[in-house]
């Protein structure tokens, strides 16, 4: 059985909440999710580099929640996500709220890539690879809630990139 989701497009952004009452359904949902998302933004024609980005980060967010927001407590804990995706004419946007344990995505650790893969510790390579792609990442935390901002950059699909030659 999925998960509750209500995504809605409002005026120039798209809103959306989802409750893991059954968090191991979290990839499952993300999908969903992502989906609706992807319409959004192909409304907007937004491009495939920028919903490519924008399912990148909900599933990895949403899949993340699902695996290790509740901590502790046995699974009790209704988890819950909720956020809004605005474009420009730059990229888009994402406002992304959760209810899960306190956990900064902006700073969190970063693991070693450098390190030979059997010296590397589990994890962390999603969230490398996020930061990378996108320009700006940030946290904070309130009233039991995570908070992070995305802002995600490129060309335009079909612009050219330039790269001189040394």
């Amino acid at each position: 059985m999925a998960n509750f989701l209500s995504a809605e497009e409002i005026g120039d952004a798209f809103r959306f909440v989802l409750e893991l009452s059954a968090p191991a359904g979290a990839p499952e949902d993300a999908s969903r999710l992502g989906d609706a998302a992807a319409a959004f933004l192909n409304r907007r024609g937004a491009g495939a580099e920028r919903v490519f980005a924008c399912r990148m980060v909900l599933e990895e967010l949403i899949t993340n929640l699902g695996k290790y927001g509740a901590g502790d407590d046995g699974g009790k804990k209704r988890l819950t996500c909720r956020g809004k995706i605005t474009t420009d004419d730059a990229g888009f946007h994402l406002v992304f709220a959760d209810n899960g344990v306190a956990f900064d995505v902006a700073s969190a650790p970063l693991p070693n890539v450098e390190a030979e893969l059997s010296a590397r510790e589990p994890g962390g390579l999603g969230l490398f690879m996020l930061r990378r792609m996108f320009q700006s990442v940030r946290h904070a935390r309130g009233r039991d809630w995570n908070l992070s901002m995305w802002t995600y950059s490129s060309p335009a699909d079909g612009e050219k990139t330039t790269s001189k030659q040394h």
